[in-house]
């Protein structure tokens, strides 16, 4: 594990436009700063076969397939795919992948129901351990996380981030909570103490957040609420 002084996330410049996507955070990173070298995507969960598949099953209901993005796909757009479960940098150490999230926080406990294809068999994932957000740390505001979807759960995001920065000041969190659906609306209350400690300036959460956390998001904090669309550009 990276401590504050082994891996410290150089300071940025104070205006950084995020974007609700982690993702698409980071191809534009990659791209605005070397539009010639090869792309870097860090932590993909990918195989040594063409695709990896996961599947989501519910009562009542067919399993849905999810298609994996395919490796030989990435490598013909000149992406570089880095399998690494710790955290590491990107842009000169300017910007940090998670890796693997710690969970630590109890009422967090997954994707139950979710399933991955490995060794020829559907096998239970709920942890989906892939998941990561991207960090950087914005000069006197402190640290911006984004995810993509939030399967670590939030909480569990922001503390491991905390914990590997060694920073405490959050100046925004951005992307998906994770929140939505009966298996997750029961957690909404936590998480919303939970973040009345974490105190992020700004939030803004997207997508799999869902109607009901973002009210309650909303109605908790409503000097940090944003309520991110498409489009919206936000400015630290």
């Amino acid at each position: 594990m990276l401590s504050a002084k082994e891996a410290p996330i150089p300071e940025v410049l104070p205006s950084l436009a995020c974007f609700a996507s982690a993702t698409a955070l980071l191809v534009r990173f990659v791209v605005e700063v070397s539009a010639t070298s090869p792309l870097t995507v860090t932590g993909l969960a990918v195989s040594t076969s063409e695709v990896v598949l996961d599947v989501i099953s519910f009562p009542g209901l067919d399993p849905a397939e999810l298609p994996a993005t395919s490796r030989t796909a990435l490598d013909d757009m000149g992406f570089s795919i880095v399998e690494e479960a710790q955290p590491s940098f990107l842009l000169d150490r300017a910007v940090l992948i998670t890796g693997e999230v710690d969970r630590t926080v109890p009422f967090e406990v997954g994707f139950r129901g979710h399933e991955a294809f490995r060794d020829g068999t559907w096998q239970p994932d709920p942890l989906i351990l892939d998941d990561q957000a991207l960090v950087v740390r914005v000069r006197d505001r402190g640290l911006v996380v984004l995810t993509g979807c939030g399967h670590a759960g939030i909480v569990n995001t922001v503390r491991y981030v905390r914990r590997l920065t060694g920073g405490d000041a959050v100046a925004a969190v951005v992307g998906g909570f994770h929140l939505s659906g009966p298996m997750f609306e029961p957690i909404i209350e936590p998480t919303v103490e939970a973040f009345a400690e974490l105190a992020p300036a700004l939030l803004a959460p997207a997508h799999c957040t869902g109607w009901k956390a973002v009210y309650r998001l909303a109605a908790r904090f409503p000097d940090a609420f944003v309520m991110p669309t498409v489009g919206t550009t936000i400015t630290i």
